[in-house]
């Protein structure tokens, strides 16, 4: 771009900023119900094309059919046993092969994935109960499966499964001085895995475990009371959920090195459910009277910020990309008493991935204009080309996206 048309733009955008009208912007793309299903959907998880799994004709304890969703369309997955049609699908990574659990011919969970729509079971580990659930709820871009099963003496029991092979992570849990009620929970693309367990005393303790090193360190809790690990990040950072005593609400809290509460300013039941490689958490809270979702770039005082949808009520933000696309399950004016699910993403122009486009992102517009990484008759930086090369893209951050930057800023 040359000099003149640069100054042009930046004119444009200071002027605009001068008076500012944010618009809120997520974009919402709905699971369509399709003409088969009853009750609910759901969806549990996102990958980096854009791809997320879940679960419609959801009716607790009778039907429940696995799926992915493009964002267009709906392929559903088979079930282990079509006799008995209750299949959960916990996480997908960047290859699209999906895990999950499958009821049985004896109606207990089995662990399984799909790849494609071809169904696989994860074969159960030397010290597992094949009598009982045998659940996944992880999975990374190297294949990599988390998860739970049972053992004979009638104690949960963390694994996860590698090259064919599922491992049992109960002696190394027991070494490390904890006990019994073990989950994986998230495996990162490090071969890092989360989890939690008691300790003697009973407490729900955290924990992780790098397969790769062999490893297992017990990170423990924020407070005297319950703290989890939900999901780990690249670099290690964990998110979940723990009380810091014992009459203390559940709050968000992450690890990285020290625990922290994500908002110690959000006085109610919260749920700490995903976190992303950028370090931006998800999650969900709890009124009297509604649940909401929330997002944060914390952990700070105030740093919970509130993912409000219209026409959406009762919303579980479950999972986050590292674009920031969200997947979620709600209530809808038309659904009733069942919930529907959407994948939510930042617009174009909405560069800090905020739900809104404002003189924040003109800042950013601006950067992109001028900045040293986009240099006369350079293409954009690949993060100025998400945020400002509006549809149609064209390679390049010109006059014709300050113009539909500015409609949508004004919220046209």
């Amino acid at each position: 771009m040359s000099r003149s048309v640069r100054t042009v733009a930046i004119s444009v955008l200071i002027l605009l900023s001068g008076a500012w009208r944010a618009f809120s912007a997520w974009v919402v793309i709905e699971v369509p119900m399709l003409p088969h299903w009853v009750g609910s959907i759901e969806l549990r998880d996102i990958n980096d094309s854009g791809v997320a799994c879940g679960m419609g004709n959801y009716v607790i304890n009778t039907s429940s059919t696995a799926f992915r969703f493009d964002g267009t369309t709906v392929t559903e997955l088979p079930h282990l046993t079509p006799a008995d049609p209750i299949t959960l699908v916990t996480g997908i990574n960047n290859h699209g092969v999906i895990c999950g659990y499958s009821h049985n011919a004896a109606g207990d969970s089995q662990a399984v994935y799909w790849v494609g729509t071809t169904l696989y079971t994860i074969p159960y580990p030397p010290d597992a109960n094949p009598d009982a659930d045998f659940r996944a709820y992880d999975i990374n871009d190297a294949g990599v499966i988390v998860g739970y099963f049972w053992t004979p003496a009638g104690e949960r029991a963390a694994f996860y499964y590698k090259d064919g092979v599922t491992y049992s992570l109960d002696a190394i849990i027991r070494a490390a001085g904890l006990g019994g009620t073990q989950g994986a929970n998230a495996v990162n693309n490090a071969n890092v895995i989360c989890g939690s367990a008691r300790d003697l005393l009973g407490v729900e303790t955290a924990w992780v475990y790098d397969i790769n090193s062999g490893v297992l360190t017990v990170i423990g809790r924020i407070g005297t009371d319950h703290c989890g690990a939900n999901d780990v990040n690249l670099a290690g950072q964990t998110i979940g959920r723990a009380k810091q005593t014992a009459w203390d609400i559940y709050r968000a809290v992450t690890f990285d090195g020290t625990w922290q509460v994500v908002d110690s300013t959000v006085n109610q039941v919260q749920w700490g459910r995903g976190i992303n490689d950028r370090g931006r958490m998800v999650g969900y809270a709890n009124t009297s009277a509604n649940r909401w979702s929330w997002y944060s770039d914390g952990p700070c005082a105030g740093s919970i910020r509130a993912v409000t949808l219209p026409g959406w009520s009762r919303l579980s933000i479950e999972a986050i990309n590292n674009d920031d696309w969200m997947v979620a399950y709600g209530v809808t004016a038309s659904s009733g008493t069942d919930t529907r699910a959407c994948i939510i993403r930042p617009p174009i122009g909405d560069a800090d991935h905020d739900g809104d486009i404002d003189t924040a992102d003109f800042q950013m517009l601006a950067s992109c204009l001028s900045g040293p990484a986009d240099g006369p008759g350079a293409p954009p930086s690949a993060s100025c080309a998400k945020a400002f090369d509006f549809e149609p893209a064209d390679g390049c951050i010109d006059l014709a996206d300050c113009a539909r930057f500015q409609l949508a800023f004004e919220g046209s």
